[in-house]
């Protein structure tokens, strides 16, 4: 089963970005490509990277458990990647406010990988 991620607003995207990034040690994002916005807004990292994202620029999950390989995303593919079937619990979850950090994770395994292989 697929399905459409019509949108990804910049609230969902802080959102599953902030709930991760303390939880995991391993986990590092860091923008590969930064489009021109005005980042004077931005408060926090998690702000940047869903602006980067919004604004057609890249991120890149930099795996540190596989020898630091980075696997770069835009919001196009990340979009596409969580209407596969693997994401579609975790996506209801977060639709729902029932996401936690661990849900958010898989989440963000799925945008970078195409699916959680960190379980």
């Amino acid at each position: 089963m697929k399905i459409k991620i019509q949108e990804l607003t910049h609230e969902d995207l802080v959102n599953i970005f902030a709930s991760v990034y303390d939880m995991y040690e391993y986990f590092h994002i860091e923008v590969v490509n930064k489009p021109q916005f005005d980042d004077s807004e931005c408060e926090c990292r998690e702000d940047t990277w869903a602006e980067v994202l919004l604004n057609g620029g890249t991120l890149a999950y930099i795996d540190h458990e596989d020898d630091d390989n980075k696997y770069v995303f835009d919001l196009s593919l990340a979009k596409r990647r969580l209407g596969k079937s693997v994401a579609i619990n975790y996506l209801t979850k977060f639709l729902m406010g029932e996401s936690d950090a661990y849900n958010d994770w898989q989440l963000i395994q799925v945008m970078a990988f195409g699916d959680a292989i960190y379980g």
